[in-house]
């Protein structure tokens, strides 16, 4: 019997959900709850957390999920085919991916394969994911030995370097301000150095380095790290 948490912020959302799969063999809703409730993150017994991606705080409370519940699997509902959007979720704990327009049977599948150690996802994501691994891994060439930035680090860095606050990053990349604090912690650590500017500098000296590597850049106030797209259309106005 698989044990499975549902986690949103809509009560409804995961109370339809949960009616769904308490009709499934093999399977048990062992409670609901939204992130910021008390009590909430401390349903450890559960084998499966089922988390609404598209609800604000589920997805940055993963994390801690994971903390107090190391052998717990993480499945993401409703989320976008949309390749940041699943970088992100990865990032966070997510193995089991269930697009928008996919329904309860998809759900299950998901859930079971996360049981097993599988990651769960279509050929669509995958695909994505794998351009993503692919893409990093000519970045990490250019980061000083053993930093081993994320690719969400390296956006928060590049972002540090135009000048954003904490604040202005999370509006910019759609997340919680402490999740900006925690990146921005785990970046200084990775790089040993104790500010902003000088994990900026660093990156940035790493990349200039690898410009006869053919890395695009967009020159930016002078500086040459390498450009998100979705940041470049928001400096052209597109």
């Amino acid at each position: 019997m698989i044990l499975v948490f549902l986690l949103g912020g809509v009560r409804l959302t995961r109370e339809g959900i949960a009616a769904l799969l308490r009709g499934c063999e093999g399977l048990r809703v062992v409670g609901a709850g939204a992130p910021d409730e008390e009590g909430a993150l401390e349903a450890t017994e559960a084998d499966v957390y089922v988390v609404d991606a598209q609800s604000p705080g589920s997805l940055e409370a993963v994390p801690r999920l994971l903390t107090r519940n190391q052998q717990a699997k993480v499945v993401a509902v409703g989320v976008p085919e949309d390749e940041d959007e699943v970088i992100a979720c990865v990032e966070a704990g997510v193995t089991g991916f269930v697009l928008a327009g996919e329904g309860v049977e998809t759900l299950v599948q998901g859930v079971e394969a996360a049981m097993r150690g599988e990651v769960h996802c279509s050929p669509q994501m995958a695909a994505a994911l794998a351009r993503r691994v692919t893409a990093l891994a000519a970045v990490q060439k250019g980061v000083p030995p053993g930093a081993g930035l994320t690719a969400r680090e390296l956006e928060v860095v590049e972002l540090i370097d135009e000048g954003l606050s904490n604040k202005e990053i999370a509006h910019v990349l759609r997340i919680e301000t402490a999740t900006v604090k925690n990146h921005v912690h785990n970046i200084l650590e990775k790089l040993q150095v104790n500010r902003r500017a000088e994990a900026a500098a660093r990156v940035r000296s790493a990349f200039r380095e690898r410009r006869a590597d053919r890395i695009d850049v967009l020159p930016s106030r002078g500086r040459d790290l390498p450009v998100d797209p979705r940041i470049q259309r928001r400096r052209s106005g597109f």
